[in-house]
């Protein structure tokens, strides 16, 4: 080892001052075995650094598509609740339309405002008001049922038929009797609604 020491570094290296000399050398040069394990110790650092940037890059991904996910069930949460509240809407607006006697349900809701429906337990708030204004309206009237003979219906002028004669209680017979009242009132509006309501079920009045 002298030997080689003094080639690399001449006759400055004796044998008095070669163990002081290789002391000293020993503080600047690493040993082949220790440059061999740090090597592999960077080696495994790299392959780790390697493997974490891999897993930050999947783990990104996943963040992505849970976030796609999440978008899309809120996107059918809303469908959902949407399509349930038309439903509800639709059985609200039937029962309050066929209590109130309605010929045709699909031409009366088109006079509705549903535009931003809000319930009360089962029923439509402001939906009994809107039906009940269509049916005195006189543009719409004839789209409801007639309140028929027997019925609690104030009729003006009605007078009860005399003992023993003949009263014709038939359904058409109702319209006949309120077109007579009309006639002898000589209200000549109240008889045209009347014939066109009674036209609307299948009875023809003269």
């Amino acid at each position: 080892m002298l030997k080689v020491m003094r080639k690399l570094f001449g006759g400055v290296v004796n044998e008095r001052n070669y163990a002081e000399f290789q002391k000293e050398l020993g503080k600047k040069f690493v040993a082949k075995s220790d440059y061999n394990a740090k090597l592999a110790d960077l080696k495994a650092a790299q392959a780790e650094l390697s493997a974490l940037q891999g897993a930050a890059a999947e783990s990104e991904a996943l963040r992505g598509r849970l976030a796609a996910l999440e978008g899309e069930l809120a996107e059918v949460k809303a469908e959902c609740a949407a399509k349930l509240l038309a439903v509800r809407v639709d059985a609200a607006v039937e029962r309050c339309l066929q209590a109130a006697g309605a010929k045709n349900v699909a031409a009366v809701r088109g006079l509705l405002d549903l535009s931003a429906p809000e319930f009360a337990g089962d029923e439509l708030i402001g939906l009994r008001e809107q039906v009940e204004a269509l049916q005195k309206a006189e543009e719409s009237a004839f789209l409801f049922e007639e309140e028929r003979l027997g019925d609690a219906a104030d009729w003006v002028g009605f007078v009860p038929a005399a003992a023993g004669d003949l009263l014709d209680t038939s359904f058409a017979g109702g319209f006949r009797l309120r077109l007579e009242q009309a006639s002898a009132a000589r209200n000549s509006l109240e008889a045209v609604k009347i014939k066109q309501a009674a036209a609307a079920q299948g009875v023809f009045l003269p």
